[in-house]
């Protein structure tokens, strides 16, 4: 057990997620809340500046880590993937990520931005 989170309480969890911009590139970050960062990218000034220039974003991917430095690290090394490998990640990940980012969800249009045939 991380000793970051030794009660497995979720509000301690952090998350490393993507999001799909509306010119279907993605951006990676790290979050405690992610329906309230997604929020935050897509309205106010709190939001990326990347993301304030490409809205709106939809939540693609999501992952539950047990400590700052982990979600950290996660997201170094999402964001040295090539865009294939980031594609691949999120359309193989799809039902744990929904089940992972609660109470954010998924969003459909983005999904079939990035993979119109699935």
């Amino acid at each position: 057990m991380n000793t970051d989170n030794p009660t497995g309480n979720t509000e301690l969890t952090w998350y490393v997620y993507m999001v799909c911009c509306a010119d279907t590139s993605l951006y990676t970050g790290i979050t405690r809340h992610p329906a309230r960062r997604l929020a935050q990218h897509n309205t106010g000034p709190a939001g990326a500046r990347y993301t304030r220039a490409h809205r709106p974003v939809g939540l693609v991917y999501c992952e539950a880590l047990d400590s700052r430095s982990a979600a950290a690290r996660r997201e170094h090394a999402i964001k040295r993937l090539p865009r294939s490998a980031k594609l691949h990640l999120v359309l193989a990940n799809l039902s744990t990520s929904a089940r992972l980012c609660p109470p954010a969800t998924l969003c459909a249009d983005s999904l079939h931005r990035l993979h119109p045939h699935q």
